[in-house]
């Protein structure tokens, strides 16, 4: 396996515990934060050591040393933290997203993206300011899956469930079906 440089931007349990076994595998990786000296960060240096090529950075700091790029952010600090992260440190890069969605702020459990303020209007307004005009947004009624169309680019968001019933990755793969489809 080829070592990769890979930035993990995110602190919290599931950061540090992706950024922990991508060391273990070999890959050099820098997980970042709002500050370098973040407590969770450098506990998590000490415990996996800089030989391996592990480091404590800020958001920018791992969005800049990562070829291939993990959000693990909270789903409400999301949109901050790529924009710390820095527009010229994630263009052209791979970002591997598993933001959590909850919200225990309030002391009740919140979806982050879907009760005021859909994921899909998130991206619609960010492309729009962008420059790439104003984007169609079509889906059900359900939120089940949306699909955002700027032209070139063709966005959908799906809720898991969903995802996993129309399988798209299999689609692009280009794995022929096993079972005959008869009409």
């Amino acid at each position: 396996m080829e070592r990769m440089n890979i930035g993990v931007l995110g602190t919290g349990v599931v950061g540090r515990t992706l950024a922990q076994r991508l060391v273990e595998l070999g890959h050099s990786v820098c997980l970042g934060s709002r500050s370098a000296d973040s407590e969770a960060g450098q506990e998590w240096l000490a415990t996996v050591g800089t030989a391996r090529g592990a480091s404590v950075g800020t958001f920018a700091d791992a969005a800049a040393h990562g070829a291939l790029l993990v959000n693990a952010t909270s789903g409400g600090a999301s949109i901050a933290a790529l924009r710390l992260a820095g527009e010229r440190n994630l263009r052209g890069k791979v970002l591997v997203d598993v933001a959590n969605p909850l919200d225990f702020s309030t002391g009740a459990l919140q979806l982050t993206v879907v009760n005021t303020d859909s994921l899909a209007e998130q991206i619609q307004r960010r492309l729009k300011e962008e420059g790439h005009g104003k984007a169609r947004i079509e889906g059900d009624a359900h939120c089940d899956w949306v699909v955002i169309d700027i032209g070139d680019i063709i966005v959908h968001v799906f809720r898991p469930e969903v995802r996993e019933f129309y399988n798209l990755e299999k689609m692009w793969s280009g794995e022929r079906p096993t079972d005959p489809v008869t009409h």
